[in-house]
Order: structure tokens, then C-alpha cells, then sequence
């Protein structure tokens, strides 16, 4: 009875062992993947930084055009080479009036 008891006990003891063994790997898979995902994180966040300059940009960019293009900038190409205020000039010149050739509102040149 003794020798089995021992025989239980080392096996009880091996059955520890192994657990003790699997918690570990266990643990040290779950802090790698954690490490991992922080990295990945770090890179996520760095890159949506990134991402928001670029929009930032952008959005000034398209800011400073729609300023330019209320500014009489668009009348240059509409008008063959002249800027809205010339164009009208010539046109009430030519006998034209300037409400045939009014500026055309902002929200017309912005879709």
C-alpha cells in the first residue's frame, strides 16, 4: 500500500510539475503576444499621427485654394487670362452690364 501511495504521490508530483511548466509558457506566450500588440499599438498611433498632419495639410491646403478661388483666382482661367475684375471691366467696355457677368457665388465653385 506504502509503495503505491509513493507511486500516486510521484505521480501527483509530475502532474504538478507539468502544470507548473504549461502555467509558465503560459504566461511568457501571453506577455510576448502583449509586447507584441504594444509595439503594434506604438506603430498604430504613430502612423494616425502621421495620418492627421497629413490631414491637417490638406484641409489647410484646400482652405487657402477656396480663399484663393473666392479672391478672384478661379476668374484668371474662366476668363481667358484675366482676373474677375478685369474681365468685368472689359465687358462693361464692351457694353455688356455687370450683372450678365457677375461673379459667380462661392458656393457655386465649391461642390
Amino acid at each position: 500500500w506504502c509503495r503505491g501511495a509513493k507511486v500516486r504521490v510521484g505521480h501527483y508530483s509530475q502532474f504538478k510539475a507539468g502544470l507548473s511548466q504549461c502555467l509558465t509558457n503560459a504566461q511568457e506566450f501571453v506577455q510576448q503576444e502583449m509586447e507584441e500588440l504594444h509595439r503594434e499599438l506604438a506603430e498604430l498611433r504613430e502612423e494616425n499621427g502621421q495620418l492627421k498632419l497629413r490631414l491637417a495639410a490638406c484641409q489647410d491646403a484646400d482652405s487657402k485654394e477656396t480663399t484663393k478661388l473666392e479672391s478672384n483666382s478661379v476668374g484668371v482661367s474662366a476668363c481667358g487670362g484675366e482676373s474677375w475684375d478685369q474681365h468685368l471691366e472689359h465687358s462693361a467696355h464692351e457694353g455688356g452690364t455687370k450683372a450678365e457677368h457677375a461673379r459667380p457665388r462661392s458656393s457655386s465653385l465649391v461642390s
